[in-house]
């Protein structure tokens, strides 16, 4: 009984997980409908990667203090067997006295020698990350730049045959759906640009390297916002459309930076 409960649990788990991965699957088959040029995939899995970025040096130092009393319990142990009349009975209080000894040296090396070894970690593993990011929006400038220019040739050609009586609004509307989200994707993917570049730049203090990302991402940003704009101008075209506006961008924080976090 207790067994085939044990399976029916199983079951169970893999059913669900088949379900979240299917309804996963299915969201991104909405996102990214047949069809789409390879700028436009771009864009859209672009969407959404960097709603919350954050470059501080992630510093961690709980392995050295468990080193330390790991050494300190092996060394008091041994200390205390010889010290002691009774051996067992003096290395259990010789690795806890060593114990507590060497969690609290190991605190002290992981502040100081050990502190800036994981801090030099810290900060070149978060100057890649923006170093990546950045490589991302030159990504998704390019693919603005170019989706731009193909829906103002497209849309101007659509626009002639509506002249003409060869396609109803309608069709035109329908042939030109993608442009629309796409260009709330180029919105969306310049809103969260500000941000990551504001999030580069309160790192600045620590490496130059920061700053040099951040100046790539605000261009291309701005590369961004101009195929955004002209992509807008091209959709107002289109009879009965309504061009989606820019959302608003949150104000870039000011001060000094955070300090490392540890």
């Amino acid at each position: 009984m207790h067994e085939m409960m044990r399976r029916l649990n199983h079951m169970g788990l893999g059913v669900a997980m088949a379900a979240s991965l299917l309804l996963a699957a299915c969201a991104n088959t909405m996102a990214m409908e047949p069809g789409l040029s390879p700028e436009q995939q771009v864009l859209r899995r672009g969407v959404g990667q960097q709603d919350d970025p954050n470059y501080t040096p992630q510093v961690r130092t709980g392995e050295t203090v468990g080193e330390g009393a790991l050494i300190g319990a092996l060394l008091g142990a041994a200390i205390g067997a010889l010290a002691s009349n009774n051996r067992g009975q003096g290395a259990l209080i010789g690795a806890a006295a060593g114990g507590a000894l060497g969690a609290g040296a190991g605190g002290i090396v992981a502040q100081q020698a050990q502190a800036r070894a994981n801090q030099e970690a810290a900060l070149r593993a978060s100057i890649d990350a923006a170093n990546r990011d950045a490589q991302k929006y030159r990504q998704y400038a390019s693919a603005s730049v170019a989706n731009a220019n193909a829906a103002r040739q497209q849309i101007a050609a659509l626009d002639a045959q509506y002249r003409a009586g060869q396609i109803t609004a309608a069709q035109f509307r329908e042939r030109t759906a993608s442009y629309q989200r796409d260009l709330q994707a180029m919105q969306s993917l310049a809103a969260d640009g500000q941000r990551v570049q504001a999030a580069m730049q309160q790192q600045a203090p620590y490496s130059p390297a920061f700053t040099s990302s951040g100046d790539a991402v605000r261009s291309s940003t701005d590369a961004i916002n101009r195929a955004a704009a002209d992509l807008a101008r091209s959709l107002t075209m289109v009879p009965g459309s309504s061009v989606p506006s820019a959302p608003p961008v949150e104000p870039a924080p000011s001060g000094k930076p955070p300090p490392l976090v540890s």
